[in-house]
């Protein structure tokens, strides 16, 4: 049988799907858990500074990829599968990734020199443990027992992993002889959308400004013309 390029494409990632097992969301989430922990425990075994910055910017990555997956997959399908008094653990993970993503943030664009930067990766490693507690003694017992469909969620949760490794930017080559700098790869989408939110506001602010001026300059003209009007009156009753 012959086969078309495009069915030998079909066929090939047919054969790849068929061959990936079914992914689990919470044993996929899980495996991302253990993996970070991992890396975590490596950061601290270790004291040679370009391990700890490809260590440190490893575990920024992964908790980059992972967080963004659940906020886009994940905690919805969770808020839909849970009673309304569960939701609060939904709501109390997406506040802890906003401190993590602070955290990280903080440890982007640092280096072992800094005086904080073993003490902001520690403390990151604190609040993932405890994210992870919460996440696997408290949300996933509850999900287990509920309708969510946990395979179904893990494949989407596998497939958009991928999609945002897909969309990360390289992380930044160093110069020579430039001490070692953590560097997280950003998500294109995010990047581009800050662009645009900041030319937004820019383009409003420019916008508001021009608005002022001209409001300015029609009080201006105003003050004028009634100034002049008020001399040629006064000037007619010297006349007279």
């Amino acid at each position: 049988m012959i086969f078309s390029k495009k069915n030998e494409k079909n066929a090939g990632s047919e054969g790849k799907e068929a061959m990936m097992p079914q992914a689990n969301a919470i044993e996929l989430l899980k495996k991302d858990h253990r993996t970070v922990s991992a890396l975590f425990k490596q950061f601290e075994e270790t004291e040679e500074d370009d391990e700890k910055v490809a260590l440190a910017q490893q575990i920024c990555t992964e908790l980059s990829i992972h967080a963004e997956a659940e906020e886009k997959i994940f905690y919805p399908a969770a808020r839909e599968a849970l009673d309304e008094e569960s939701e609060d653990l939904v709501d109390e993970a997406a506040v802890e990734h906003r401190s993590l993503k602070m955290l990280i943030a903080e440890i982007d664009g640092s280096s072992p020199d800094d005086q904080l930067f073993d003490a902001n990766v520690k403390v990151l490693k604190e609040y993932v443990e405890h994210h992870v507690k919460e996440e696997e003694q408290e949300m996933f017992p509850k999900l287990k027992g509920s309708k969510m469909d946990l395979d179904a969620v893990g494949a989407q949760l596998a497939e958009m992993k991928e999609d945002i490794k897909a969309k990360m930017g390289e992380p930044k080559t160093p110069r020579a002889g430039a001490k070692p700098t953590v560097h997280v790869p950003a998500l294109k989408g995010k990047s581009q959308a800050s662009s645009k939110s900041t030319s937004s506001k820019a383009s409003t602010g420019s916008t508001a400004s021009s608005a002022s001026a001209a409001s300015g300059a029609k009080k201006s003209g105003s003050a004028r013309s009634s100034s002049n009007g008020t001399r040629s009156a006064s000037r007619s009753h010297s006349a007279h």
